[in-house]
């Protein structure tokens, strides 16, 4: 009975390891695909804005606006149509309290009901109160993740969609890493900081989010996306979905495509 069982277990094994290695494969396939059909934002200039608290918050917030312009310039005419509405109109936005507690801050999601795509992000109330970090939330959420699901249903059925999700996810998560790190990178830090200090009274929510500020601002743009999942899983006691050579295979191909962009 022990051999028979241990035959057993090692057949059971290897058949997880070979739908591992098939799953791998086949992830690999579909990012590949992707790379070639979806949009991935990248910034074209790179000025900086000086790094002072003097530079005022007005400032701040409409170089980040200028920034969403130029990161959705590559998407079709009517994925661009929906972001603005989304940025500038405010549309599409539903408050959910409690995220940044959670470990959060918003959600981009899409919803087929009765044939018909929807799109919306959910975000913690209390970031309205920040214009900064509301707009770098936004930049995230939906000039990566809104943009790059719209374009992609836009291109395949629902159901083709569906079963693509876990690796579609992975490449709209690691394009929205390196797009939130650029762009932060291009802001005084200490004016983002002092933005939270001045708009959030709560001061477990404030440490909270100033945390990630200055995690965002002292990661290394190479590392941004390992760190970022490491932080997330360490505080889930999970280990992280993606190895680190798998990163930075993604932050080659995103800064060749800067490359060519400049």
């Amino acid at each position: 009975m022990l051999r028979a069982f241990t035959i057993g277990l090692t057949i059971s094994v290897l058949g997880i390891a070979t739908a591992a290695l098939g799953q791998a494969s086949q992830d690999k396939e579909l990012m590949d695909v992707f790379k070639k059909q979806i949009y991935v934002p990248t910034i074209k200039s790179g000025d900086r804005l000086p790094a002072s608290l003097d530079v005022p918050i007005v400032q701040v917030t409409q170089k980040i606006d200028s920034l969403f312009d130029e990161l959705i310039v590559g998407y079709p005419d009517e994925t661009k149509f929906l972001l603005r509405r989304i940025y500038y109109g405010r549309e599409l936005l539903s408050d959910q309290p409690g995220l940044v507690a959670e470990g959060s801050v918003a959600a981009a999601r899409a919803v087929l009901d009765n044939g018909k795509m929807s799109f919306d992000v959910r975000v913690d109330p209390i970031l309205r109160k920040v214009p900064t970090l509301f707009r770098l939330t936004l930049i995230h959420e939906v000039a990566v993740h809104i943009g790059q699901m719209h374009q992609r249903m836009s291109q395949v059925p629902f159901e083709t969609y569906r079963g693509q999700r876990e690796a579609f996810l992975k490449f709209s998560e690691l394009t929205a890493a390196l797009v939130e790190k650029r762009v932060s990178d291009l802001l005084p830090v200490d004016v983002l900081m002092d933005d939270l200090r001045r708009n959030i009274a709560d001061p477990v929510t404030r440490e909270r989010l100033m945390e990630h500020v200055r995690f965002r601002h002292k990661s290394r743009f190479d590392q941004y996306p390992w760190l970022r999942q490491r932080l997330a899983y360490d505080k889930a006691s999970k280990e992280p979905p993606l190895p680190e050579w798998e990163i930075r295979q993604f932050v080659n191909f995103y800064e060749t495509r800067e490359a060519n962009r400049r």
